[in-house]
C-alpha cells in the first residue's frame, strides 16, 4: 500500500473513533445494552430504527458505539450494586460455609483484593556427563 493511503486509512481511523454518535446510535446502543432483559433480537431492533442489520454490525465496530453501549452496560450494573450488597449480606449471615466462602471471594474478586495466583514448577531431566564438564573447564 502507498503512503498516500496509509495517510488516509489512518485519518479515516482517526476520524470513526472521535465521531460523535447520532441520536440514532446513542439510541441503537442502548436496545444493545439491554436487549438481555427486553429479549429484542438485534434483527428487530434495526427494524425498529429503520436500518440494516448489516448497519448495526458496522457499527458495533466503531470504538465509540462500544464504549456507548458499554457505558450503559456499567451504569445499569452500577443501579444493582445495593441489591447484590443485600444478597451478599444474607448469603454471609444465613448461609452454608461454602456460599459463605463463594460470597468472600466475589466480594473481594469485585473490590479487586482477590488475586489468582499460580504457581508453576519446572522439572527438566539433564543428562550431563561430570568428566565431560571437567574438560570443558579445563579447556578454559
Amino acid at each position: 500500500m502507498s503512503k498516500r493511503n496509509d495517510n488516509q486509512l489512518a485519518k479515516l481511523a482517526t476520524k470513526y473513533r472521535n465521531a460523535k454518535l447520532t441520536e440514532t446510535q446513542k439510541k441503537v446502543a442502548e436496545e444493545i445494552a439491554y436487549k438481555g432483559l427486553t429479549g429484542k433480537l438485534e434483527e428487530e431492533i434495526a427494524k425498529e430504527y429503520n436500518i440494516s442489520r448489516s448497519t448495526i454490525w458496522r457499527w458495533k465496530a466503531l470504538p465509540s458505539f462500544n464504549e456507548e453501549t458499554n457505558r450503559i452496560v456499567r451504569e445499569y450494573q452500577k443501579s444493582h450494586l445495593v441489591d447484590v450488597n443485600n444478597i451478599l449480606i444474607h448469603i454471609l449471615q444465613e448461609g452454608t460455609e461454602k456460599s459463605k466462602l463463594k460470597a468472600i471471594e466475589l466480594y473481594y474478586r469485585n473490590q479487586g483484593l482477590f488475586k489468582d495466583v499460580t504457581e508453576v514448577t519446572e522439572k527438566k531431566e539433564v543428562n550431563v556427563n561430570v568428566d565431560d564438564i571437567l574438560k570443558e573447564l579445563d579447556d578454559m
